[in-house]
């Protein structure tokens, strides 16, 4: 059977999965499990399968750390080598001196040396072989191995959980959505454990139809609860269908209350590239850069470029566009405080845009709600001219209160830690030790 997109497809998979029965993974949800992991296979190059399907025979997915202080509170969370994820559940962390810690380090990202283990060739083999048969449904012979692979490391990683002593009250980790976190909630609570997770930029409910991967905060929400930074947050989860009373507003560790911060002239501006796992990232990139190049042009400014994390610059070395790609390695702030205002298309940054007193202009030829004021919007090049010529005239008051107003709609003005801390420790005084 064909389909007409990679959404559909997700979604004929996902339906068969939910009535596939894998004994080796009884009380779990395989189409939760997998959510990510189809979205990569039918997206991703055939030598990734390939080598993805071979390493899951040689190869571990995974090594932990586990550092036991209380038995009751457990935080868990694979490492992203992304500073903006890392140092934000860093901060998690440190809002908790008793909890025991489970540190997951991905050893597929580079260290596969550290991770070869033959003595489990066969078994892998044999256990690849079984899943593959149970995902028979699965047209392409690839795809099916692909997936196959991911239940072997599934597999391995569900050994590794039964020999810890994980018996806790309360359990939360960064983001639920893929893989190791994906499979734990669910680990965790087929042992009655109660799950949390915490918001991963701004997840933004489109249709649960399209562009699924990136809705997956949403559409693959597994914890009991998630710990939203405003209420344009829980707003996109009810929109969605999800129990309002899964979602509670805590506000956000970065920022409790918003702090205007005037900016010096730099004559430079900032363009934020989509990720390239958006279906339409291509044109809306380069629709980015040549309205970006039509502004420099006319008001004599440069412009510094800021792709996606999962991006490469070399995809936009031959372009032609007159501009600085920013190493990535550089923090937001540093690189906000560089910039007179930010373009972007369809990216959360707006969110930190506006925390950082940055004016930003949405300019999208693709459904992407994350903007709710029309000042923030630029539909063409006219239009952006028009907007932009106007925020000039604003004074640092009337700045302040633009940004005070829009930035209190994605997060609340409260104190993040101490919310943050009282539900964790509610949760924990109000469930019985199994």
């Amino acid at each position: 059977m064909r389909y007409s997109n990679i959404d559909e497809l997700h979604c004929a998979i996902l339906e068969k999965l939910r009535d596939a029965s894998i004994p080796e993974f009884k009380g779990f949800d395989i189409a939760r499990l997998l959510h990510n992991q189809i979205y990569y296979g039918v997206t991703r190059k055939r030598s990734f399968l390939i080598e993805t399907i071979i390493a899951s025979i040689f190869f571990e997915r995974e090594s932990i750390d586990f550092d036991s202080n209380n038995p009751e509170l457990l935080l868990y969370s694979e490492v992203f080598n992304r500073r903006d994820h890392d140092t934000y559940w860093d901060k998690i962390c440190n809002l908790f001196d008793d909890r025991t810690y489970f540190k997951i380090t991905n050893l597929c990202k580079g260290n596969w040396k550290k991770c070869l283990r033959l003595g489990k060739t066969f078994s892998n083999l044999h256990y690849l072989n079984v899943f593959s048969k149970h995902l028979s449904f699965v047209e392409s012979k690839l795809l099916r191995r692909f997936l196959a692979s991911q239940l072997v490391w599934f597999y391995r990683f569900y050994e590794k959980l039964e020999n810890y002593n994980l018996n806790p009250k309360v359990a939360m980790c960064f983001c639920d959505v893929d893989f190791h976190e994906s499979f734990m909630v669910q680990w965790l609570r087929n042992h009655n454990v109660i799950t949390v997770t915490n918001q991963h930029g701004q997840p933004i409910f489109r249709n649960s139809n399209m562009d699924r991967l990136n809705q997956s905060q949403i559409l693959n929400f597994n914890s009991d609860y998630f710990l939203a930074k405003g209420e344009f947050t829980r707003n996109m989860f009810l929109k969605s269908g999800t129990d309002i009373n899964k979602i509670v507003v805590v506000g956000d560790l970065n920022s409790n209350s918003y702090v205007y911060s005037h900016k010096d002239k730099k004559s430079v501006f900032g363009v934020f590239l989509d990720a390239p796992s958006l279906p339409f990232s291509s044109q809306t990139n380069r629709d980015l850069l040549d309205l970006a190049t039509l502004i420099s042009q006319k008001y004599s400014i440069h412009f510094s470029v800021k792709i996606h994390p999962s991006d490469r610059e070399e995809r936009y070395n031959n372009l032609g566009y007159n501009c600085t790609f920013v190493n990535r390695n550089i923090p937001l702030a540093e690189f906000f405080d560089s910039i007179d205002f930010g373009l972007f298309s369809a990216s959360a940054i707006y969110i930190d845009m506006i925390a950082n007193s940055v004016k930003a202009y949405q300019f999208c030829s693709a459904p992407f709600p994350i903007v709710e004021n029309s000042n923030d919007i630029a539909e063409s090049f006219e239009d952006f001219s028009k907007k932009y010529e106007e925020w000039n005239t604003y004074t640092d008051l009337e700045k302040k209160e633009y940004f005070y107003n829009i930035f209190n709609s994605y997060y609340c003005e409260t104190d993040a830690s101490g919310n943050i801390t009282d539900f964790i420790l509610n949760l924990m005084n109000e469930t019985p030790k199994s």
